[in-house]
């Protein structure tokens, strides 16, 4: 029994798949011995199926057993006698220690390619400022043919200064994570702002590599970095304008309401909706004048233009509607503010009322913030603020809640425009 498992074991090790429906019918006959120099070999004849061979097993230095297979007799006869002989027994190749693979460079595959007649390699000699141009003409294009928003364009157009100030000079090939880490470890900026440029990169490297502008491995590199940034908004720092600032901002408006190139009408209605209506200055600008019923003294704020995509419509206070009575019937025209550079304008403001306002500084949502903390005190009511300024009854609580007082809040919606 024990020989019939051993010659079942030996067919499956030479033929584990030419003869596997043929083992059951393996037969195996001793046929002859050769002795020759003190060594013996048996022969054996193996009928598997129609298919006859001769045998004979041996062994080599390292104790490892061989069989070696041949056609006829006379030539298994032969084999064995060489192998007796000493002539048979070769020590079969032992492994080597494995040869660590040089790094593939750029040079490397340049010489590789040269010998075997392979063309030439992409070595990626473009820098990430370059291809950085070429994304963002490419997204200009998308803008274009309406294929992204123009809040989308106007978001890596802000960022692509930043990454090319951090990597702009590196190569695409040599685009490291030790490198995108080294770098982006260097930014003074808030873990939100540093996660948005991070997100561009990854956007400029996979359009990169898509159009063969970078190696494909460039992406496992950014996937790996530590350097992430947080996608967490940053607390909201609440720093409301007092009435003063505020009446110094609408001012200074008005002055320069006839001059296009610094502000106009159009700049007096945004700041008030802000102030005044609680809106952010991006609902602002994108308001359509057909939106602002001053008959019936509401303003719809559709989903389509609102930050939470949630409709309201929000009271015309009596402030209010007397500083949007002050744009002409001509300049209401489709958005409040549509088409022109806000931010840019809003900035030329702020600076010439620094310069009549000893200490002012512009700050981020200080309009809106102002007619939050103003209107809770006003009107004495958290959800009524928390439903016209669009946003949480919590956060308003917590940082809103008797920041200012009655009085300064009645005085604040009382400001109204000079007369002439």
């Amino acid at each position: 029994m024990k020989d019939e498992q051993h010659e079942e074991n030996v067919n499956i090790r030479l033929y584990p798949n030419r003869w596997k429906g043929a083992m059951q019918q393996t037969q195996s006959t001793l046929v002859e011995t050769v002795s020759l120099n003190g060594h013996k070999v048996e022969i054996r004849r193996y009928k598997i199926g129609e298919k006859i061979e001769f045998r004979f097993p041996w062994r080599d230095p390292g104790g490892k057993r061989h069989f070696t297979c041949c056609r006829s007799q006379d030539e298994a006869r032969q084999a064995a006698q060489e192998f007796c002989s000493g002539s048979g027994q070769v020590e079969p190749p032992t492994a080597s220690a494995p040869v660590k693979a040089p790094k593939l460079t750029p040079e490397l595959l340049a010489e590789l390619a040269r010998v075997f007649h392979l063309g030439t390699v992409q070595t990626f000699n473009q820098t990430l400022a370059e291809v950085c141009d070429e994304f963002m003409t490419a997204q200009k294009g998308k803008l274009d043919r309406e294929q992204i928003r123009p809040e989308t364009y106007r978001g890596l157009k802000s960022r692509i200064p930043d990454l090319k100030g951090l990597l702009g000079k590196v190569n695409m090939g040599d685009l490291t994570v030790e490198r995108m880490d080294k770098s982006f470890g260097t930014i003074k900026l808030s873990p939100r702002s540093i996660s948005n440029v991070r997100d561009t990169l990854g956007a400029v490297l996979r359009w990169a590599v898509n159009r063969t502008k970078a190696p494909d491995a460039v992406l496992k590199e950014f996937k790996n970095m530590t350097v992430t940034g947080s996608r967490k908004k940053d607390s909201e720092k609440i720093d409301p304008f007092t009435r003063c600032e505020l009446l110094a901002v609408l001012n200074e408006a008005m002055e320069n309401k006839f001059d296009p190139t610094k502000t106009n009408y159009r700049m007096v209605a945004v700041i008030a909706l802000q102030a005044f209506g609680g809106l952010r200055a991006a609902e602002a600008c994108k308001l359509p004048w057909g939106q602002i019923d001053l008959n019936n003294g509401v303003i719809r704020v559709t989903a389509d233009i609102a930050k939470t995509k949630q409709s309201r419509a929000i009271e015309i206070l009596p402030c209010l509607r007397l500083w949007l009575e002050t744009v002409p019937l001509q300049d209401r025209i489709g958005a409040v503010y549509g088409g022109f550079a806000y931010s840019k304008a809003r900035g030329r403001l702020a600076r010439r009322v620094a310069r009549k306002l000893e200490g002012f500084q512009w700050r981020d949502n200080a309009l809106r913030q102002a007619f939050i903390a103003n209107y809770i005190s006003f009107a004495d009511s958290i959800s009524r603020t928390a439903y016209l300024a669009g946003t949480s009854e919590a956060k308003i609580r917590a940082h809103y809640w008797k920041l200012v007082s009655k009085a300064d809040a009645v005085a604040y919606f009382a400001t109204a425009p000079s007369r002439p």
